[in-house]
């Protein structure tokens, strides 16, 4: 009897080791040269000031990652890597209600989906906001002057005309590729980024500090995601 029951959990450990693995699904990374798509750098300190003299300042404490699934059901799911840099109102907050923020979201055939977002003290874009890697190349680059520093490498957003009766709507977002976000346009306001040290990206630092939030979420996957407006 002791003989037949040793040979049995033989049987089961041997079954256990030889046992076949299960594949799992894709996992989609955004490359580092996509990374640069997000000019800021670790922890970061911006003051916008309007025409009408008032100020927003935001706060950052770095680049998030994480990783979301494409269908909390499925045996084997894909997961998208996701970077998200967020701006906001006060460094202290954890609950941001109010926010600017730029995200890249891995997509499926090396593909990209980036995201700006911008709602933050009756600034809100209703414009496009989400390009595909190939779209955003594709939005024309000028020059835009702020104070006594010319950026060569500005990229205006436009309202689509969408909400423009809104006190709070956007019509005009200056964003450089080098140093973010530097004004945003209301029908009778302009916003403009105060330039301090903490306010420019540091090209010493490139690469920066990524902060891994190391939980994954859940949504539908939607690849190559219109241009929503």
């Amino acid at each position: 009897m002791r003989i037949t029951a040793i040979i049995f959990m033989l049987g089961v450990v041997a079954s256990c080791q030889t046992a076949p693995k299960i594949n799992s699904g894709q996992h989609y990374v955004v490359s580092e040269a996509d990374l640069a798509m997000i000019p800021y750098q670790g922890k970061t300190a911006l003051v916008f000031v309007s025409s009408e003299k008032d100020t927003l300042r935001l706060f950052s404490e770095g680049v998030v990652k994480d990783s979301i699934g494409s269908d909390p059901w499925a045996k084997n799911p894909d997961y998208f890597d996701r970077y998200i840099y967020t701006l906001a109102p006060s460094k202290n907050d954890t609950v941001f209600t109010e926010e600017i923020a730029i995200k890249l979201l891995a997509e499926r055939e090396n593909a990209l989906t980036i995201e700006f977002y911008i709602a933050a003290k009756g600034l809100v874009f209703y414009g496009t906001d989400y390009f595909s890697r190939e779209q955003l190349a594709a939005v024309p680059v000028t020059e835009f002057t702020l104070g006594t520093k010319t950026f060569t490498d500005v990229q205006l957003f436009k309202s689509t005309g969408r909400f423009s009766e809104r006190d709070n709507s956007i019509e005009t977002v200056y964003f450089s590729k080098s140093a973010g976000f530097l004004g945003f346009d209301k029908k009778t306001t302009q916003w403009r980024l105060l330039l301090t040290p903490e306010s420019l990206p540091n090209p010493e630092t490139s690469g920066g500090t990524r902060t891994d939030a190391c939980h994954v979420s859940w949504s539908k996957r939607v690849t190559n995601p219109a241009i929503h407006t």
